[in-house]
């Protein structure tokens, strides 16, 4: 009997040790040591678990095999006796030992990576929530941004022609209240088709166009191929918005082309105007509406479109291009 008491005791008991370490690793010393680079301590809190359980070991073998009556005293003199207190030699206690140390840090690594790779993926997931959020929130205010920029330009040039023509201002007042209308109505979402879109821009160049010159050259030619193309709302609204703005010109007619095309899943803007680079504005001073539109293609079109810009004597040009949704 006591033969095989001493057999399960040297093999369970570094086994059930084994799973306690293993456990408390996971629990406590991993995320309280590991994680954060004390390797050193946590190497020796290791080995000094490993040396408590074998030691416990060896005591419950000792007391196997030597019963009878022991008081603690004398339990203490003999179990430290190194030269006949333990059931086994020196060289197979050594074996034991560095066989557990081993058993010990292959279960310890298992759990590192076990650890590790819960809290990686857990890091990854709030990554990527955080990252939904902050994009959620900066397309929210990049949103309420645009609006306010629009209004605030299109009030300036009522206000323009309210000391000039009040018939103009007026009709100028009712054309923005139909813009806003469909503006209110039809953007609330993250795409529109591109038709409306486009109906958009025809109603704000109607607008624009009561300020301008009569003998002004405005066009403004669409295309489109797939009926069911979405686009960012207002997306292309302040490249219309520049295009008008700086179109004035002191060396040759005022002209504003623009070209809306889609076709086989691209959407093509390409605009013209004259252009007086006396004319321009001062550096530092406006530019929210191009901001937001870079902030915007950013967020919704990363990677997949083309912009450009480029000034040839008297004119302008903007060519932009991307995928339609």
């Amino acid at each position: 009997l006591i033969e095989n008491l001493t057999s399960v005791v040297s093999i369970y008991i570094p086994l059930i040790f084994a799973a306690i370490i293993f456990g408390i690793n996971q629990i406590f010393f991993i995320p309280r040591y590991f994680i954060r680079g004390y390797f050193k301590r946590y190497i020796f809190i290791n080995i000094f678990l490993v040396l408590i359980t074998l030691s416990f070991r060896e005591l419950l073998i000792f007391l196997l095999t030597n019963p009878g009556p022991l008081d603690i005293k004398t339990i203490i003199v003999h179990f430290f006796n190194f030269k006949d207190s333990y059931a086994y030699s020196h060289t197979e206690r050594f074996q034991v030992f560095i066989l557990f140390l081993v058993l010990v840090f292959i279960s310890c690594g298992i759990n590192i990576v076990f650890g590790v790779g819960i809290r990686q993926t857990k890091h990854a997931q709030w990554f990527r929530y955080r990252e939904k959020m902050a994009l959620q929130t900066e397309l929210s205010f990049l949103k309420t941004q645009l609006s306010p920029h629009f209004l605030f330009n299109t009030l300036n040039n009522i206000t323009a022609l309210v000391d000039t023509d009040t018939t103009l201002a007026k009709k100028a007042i009712l054309q923005l209240s139909k813009l806003l209308r469909t503006i209110l109505y039809e953007t609330k979402t993250d795409f529109i088709l591109l038709e409306k879109e486009i109906e958009i821009i025809q109603r704000y160049s109607d607008l624009e166009r009561l300020r301008l010159p009569e003998d002004i050259d405005f066009k403004l030619t669409t295309s489109i191929e797939n009926k069911e193309a979405k686009i960012t709302p207002l997306i292309l609204m302040p490249l219309v918005e520049n295009s008008i703005k700086h179109s004035f010109s002191n060396s040759s007619k005022q002209f504003i082309h623009i070209d809306i095309q889609e076709k086989e899943g691209l959407i093509t803007f390409i605009s013209e105007n004259s252009f007086s680079p006396s004319a321009t504005q001062k550096k530092g001073q406006g530019g929210i509406g191009l901001n937001t539109f870079i902030k915007r293609m950013d967020s919704f079109y990363l990677n997949d479109y083309s912009y450009k810009t480029s000034e040839e004597e008297n004119t302008y040009k903007v060519f932009l291009k991307f995928k339609s949704k």
